[in-house]
């Protein structure tokens, strides 16, 4: 009951007055702000995708047109097809921005290789997913952290810059009691003034259309943000406790957020980037290139041995002398791409463990995670074009082996074969249970700076 009387009064102390009603009209503002910029960035997402499968659709049809009436070239619309691939919307785009920002929009399947087409420079960092576009997840990442701050940064010192912490403990009351019931009023205020908005942004942006078949996903968001700010609420109450005065403990948790959610994953991302590199791609295509002279030449050689044992071939035999060559190259291809997909897993392998080193880093890949945004939205895509372009280079001469000898229209041709990454179960709880183990700690530290914290009144 101590416990939660004391929470009563610093949740009362921390909402009421100027503060608390400053803090929640400006957040309510900035989630209202952010949730207009998730509604038009899913909008405009799905409408540039339509446009663009139409836009496709258009320009095979022109393009088939170009060729003869009575001739099908199937080597040519198996390698020269002009098709566009558009990134199929995100399942929660309005949530984060996510790394795949920095990745084209659109591909087109080309040589061996996936253009990217469109590409926009994004930003892993909560800083710069929250100037780069206002979305609920750097927002909550960035100024979420501050605001929750600033809800608990004088819990136990602004009591002795007052005079009254002695007052507490004229009667028996252990230090733990006193300050567990510190933290969970902090808590209450950071989950009413804060988390409460949010949610309900989030709940207006689900009526509003922003999230198709994407409830799981918001509501395991606003489960991380939860624990993220209660990370920032508990962590609040240690700094408040570890000093003798509210200025104090304001400057020194200000230096905590700009370490833990500015520095440390900007920093992060380019140590990542510098130990990690991945080739360029006009490396990979140079390798390609070189791998794939040996199998143009046995292509020539079975060609010529073709030739010379009928004569002029029949367009079966042409056919499947292709599809061997293009199934030789590749496999060549897939050797020379090997150490680069290497790369990009360790990449983010390091990623996901820099994570432990920032609650905010943390949340905000979780909340990509979540939102469809990450870095594997981008690499799955670009594997179902590859495979695409691939099947495009072999199903024309499959199908001509299979009797069809007319052109093949649009309806004919095979779908890409995409399906976005799903949020494992795994990751997911291993984000969430790296938040909790961040507040537990956040706690101990406190328990620490409090054990042995002077309880008379500052000056005295």
């Amino acid at each position: 009951m101590l416990v939660l009387t004391i929470a009563r009064r610093q949740l009362r102390d921390a909402l009421a007055g100027p503060r608390g009603w400053l803090i929640i009209g400006f957040w309510s503002l900035l989630v209202a702000l952010a949730a207009g910029t998730g509604l038009a960035a899913a909008a405009d997402e799905r409408a540039a995708y339509a446009t663009g499968e139409a836009a496709k659709r258009e320009t095979y049809g022109r393009w088939l047109a170009t060729f003869e009436q009575d001739v099908y070239r199937t080597g040519q619309i198996g390698a020269q097809h002009p098709l566009v691939l558009h990134l199929p919307p995100a399942p929660a785009r309005a949530l984060a921005a996510g790394a795949a920002d920095a990745a084209g929009r659109w591909a087109q399947p080309a040589g061996y290789f996936v253009r990217e087409l469109e590409g926009r420079k994004g930003e892993l960092t909560p800083l710069g997913a929250l100037f780069g576009a206002l979305d609920p997840a750097g927002l909550v990442a960035v100024a979420g952290a501050l605001f929750a701050i600033a809800l608990g940064f004088d819990a136990v010192a602004g009591e002795k810059a007052r005079g009254t912490l002695a007052l507490h403990f004229v009667n028996p009351l252990g230090r733990g009691t006193f300050l567990a019931g510190k933290a969970l009023g902090v808590v209450g205020a950071a989950v009413l003034a804060l988390w409460l908005p949010l949610a309900l942004g989030l709940a207006g942006m689900a009526l509003a259309g922003a999230f198709p078949d994407a409830g799981m996903r918001v509501a395991g968001f606003a489960a991380a943000a939860l624990a993220y700010l209660a990370f920032w609420a508990v962590a609040a109450v240690a700094g408040s406790a570890a000093v003798r005065t509210p200025a104090a403990a304001f400057a020194g948790l200000a230096g905590l957020w700009l370490l833990l959610a500015i520095a440390v994953p900007k920093i992060a991302v380019a140590v990542i980037a510098a130990h990690h590199p991945v080739p360029p791609p006009a490396v990979l295509e140079q390798r390609v290139n070189t791998a794939l002279e040996a199998e143009k030449a046995a292509y020539q050689v079975s060609f010529d041995a073709l030739k010379a044992r009928v004569g002029k071939p029949a367009p079966a035999d042409l056919a499947r002398l292709r599809l061997a060559y293009w199934r030789g190259c590749f496999a060549r291809v897939d050797a020379v791409r090997a150490d680069a997909d290497a790369a990009l897993d360790a990449r983010q392998r390091a990623l996901v463990g820099a994570a432990a080193l920032s609650p905010a880093f943390g949340f905000q890949l979780l909340a990509a995670g979540l939102a469809g945004t990450d870095g594997a939205r981008h690499r799955a895509f670009v594997r179902a074009a590859d495979a695409y372009g691939r099947t495009l280079r072999t199903w024309p001469d499959e199908r001509m082996l299979g009797g069809a000898r007319t052109r093949p229209t649009w309806e004919e041709l095979p779908p890409l074969a995409y399906a976005p990454p799903g949020v494992t179960a795994r990751a997911y709880l291993g984000g969430l249970l790296a938040l909790l183990g961040a507040i537990a700690l956040a706690a101990a530290l406190a328990w620490l700076a409090f054990r042995r914290y002077d309880l008379r009144p500052h000056g005295a």
